[in-house]
């Protein structure tokens, strides 16, 4: 009973012989057993069934041997078929036959599967039914019925239909001196047809210079009689107009004799981003460029990179971006601009070289993207050296006097303070308190700063007590200074 259940949750076969098997299989099974015997099934009446039979003994799909092969596989299989691995049989059947094997020996049931192969331009489809069988002398053995079902399909017209490209097939017309003059439309799909304007009715073995669309102009000519000439491939584009609207197409020509077959791929869209993308790039205020990833060369510049950095577009078109930086930064810049995904922000600034030799300090923005057809990066600079410059001016004048320029009261605790962090024995803190008195006793000259602060600069760890006497000396300082009286 549960033998019943499994096999109707096997997929249908398509064929009348492999159902016959199947019931052939069913009703060989003996009560108290799970298989038929190899004698009921393959050394019956089979008559013209055994002619597309195998018989394969093995445990794996490596090991797995023919044993017998009926005589109208041959043609399949190869006339050397018997005693043979199922592996070394044509791979269009050996990975179908290999993967069934394999699950119904693991099953028990029989195991249904499907094989294709391209024979003159034609796609056969053929059914692979395997069928476990007990053997009274050894391991079980497998029995897999081989047969053709369903009507073979054109390969070459399946792939005309189904593509998205325009496919047009044409033959040279040569004249009394053996030139070619026209051309004639051997073959051709539907989306060919839309992409060329050309009317409904069947334009097949009619001229090309019969038609007036927008694809028939000198420029076409010229590329289909230079390759039926050199026999080389050409790929080129070409506007064409199609009931009054433009439309851009990426054309491939190839030559096999005095027949073309020509690729038309409608690239309008493409090319309106790319002019999209080409005027925020150009017109762009902000110094951008393009580069390839594996070489670091300039695959393009807008206007304002040329102006900041004073290149000409000749001159970038000749460098790499290693030319922008200094030796310093070359190997970490390198890595980095090589390795960047989706897009990068720089984290730090880096250092560029401008055509006059000076250094510039940026800001980069990268992201990652296809241009004309290959992989680029598109990097946008912020320069930042005028505000790092305004920084650090700032930074200074917080920390000295505006008129002299001499360090201030600022700075003077800044170094004070850092030095208190560092002073870990009593010998340095009577040691730097003495110093401290005499600092405060003094005016606030330009020595007594100077020597403070060398003494910060100077002097080891530091303690709260250091701290305590530092305060109390500069209350002392104030108290006893002219202003306090």
């Amino acid at each position: 009973m549960s033998a019943l259940l499994k096999s109707a949750e096997q997929p249908r076969a398509c064929s009348i012989e492999a159902a016959i098997f199947r019931r052939k299989w069913q009703a060989g099974i003996a009560p108290g057993r799970t298989l038929p015997p190899y004698e009921d099934i393959v050394l019956g009446s089979l008559g013209r069934l055994a002619d597309r039979l195998l018989v394969v003994e093995g445990r794996t799909a490596d090991d797995f041997k023919v044993l017998r092969c009926g005589r109208r596989l041959h043609g399949l299989l190869g006339a050397d078929a018997d005693h043979r691995r199922i592996v070394q049989l044509p791979k269009e059947f050996a990975g179908p036959l290999a993967g069934t094997l394999e699950r119904a020996l693991k099953s028990g049931q029989p195991e249904c599967e499907h094989a294709r192969r391209v024979c003159g331009g034609m796609v056969e489809t053929f059914e692979l039914l395997v069928l476990p069988l007990w053997c009274r002398w050894g391991s079980t053995l497998l029995a897999a019925h081989i047969s053709e079902i369903g009507t073979p399909f054109n390969l070459v017209d399946t792939m005309f239909r189904s593509t998205q490209e325009g496919i047009l097939a044409l033959a040279a017309v040569r004249d009394g001196e053996g030139r070619p003059v026209d051309f004639q439309i051997v073959a051709f799909n539907s989306r060919a047809l839309r992409l060329l304007g050309a009317p409904a009715d069947d334009p097949q073995w009619s001229y090309l210079s019969e038609h007036k669309h927008g694809l028939v102009t000198p420029a076409m000519l010229e590329k289909l009689f230079t390759v039926l000439e050199t026999t080389q491939n050409q790929q080129f584009e070409l506007p064409v107009t199609i009931e009054d609207t433009e439309i851009h197409l990426s054309i491939s020509i190839a030559a096999a004799g005095d027949l073309i077959s020509a690729t038309l791929t409608d690239v309008t869209e493409i090319k309106r981003r790319e002019e999209s993308f080409r005027l925020l790039f150009d017109d762009n205020p902000v110094p951008m460029w393009l580069y390839d990833p594996d070489t670091l060369r300039f695959a393009g510049v807008n206007a304002a990179a040329v102006t900041h950095y004073g290149y000409s577009r000749a001159r970038f078109a000749a460098m790499t971006l290693p030319d922008l930086w200094p030796e310093d930064e070359r190997e970490l810049h390198g890595s980095i601009a090589r390795a960047i995904g989706n897009s990068y922000y720089s984290d730090r600034t880096w250092r560029h070289i401008k055509a006059d030799g000076q250094e510039i300090e940026v800001i980069t923005y990268a992201r990652r993207l296809a241009f004309a057809g290959r992989q680029a990066v598109l990097v946008a600079i912020l320069d930042v050296t005028e505000r790092k410059q305004a920084e650090a001016r700032i930074a200074y004048m917080a920390q000295h006097d505006a008129l002299t320029g001499l360090p201030n009261r600022v700075l003077f605790h800044e170094r004070l303070d850092a030095a208190l962090a560092q002073l870990p024995t009593a010998a340095a803190i009577w040691r730097f308190t003495a110093s401290i008195s005499i600092i405060s006793r003094a005016s606030t000259t330009r020595s007594a700063i100077q020597s403070a602060m060398s003494f910060c600069a100077s002097s080891p760890s530091g303690s709260r007590a250091i701290c305590a006497r530092a305060t109390w000396s500069r209350g002392s300082a104030a108290m006893n200074s002219p202003s306090s009286r």
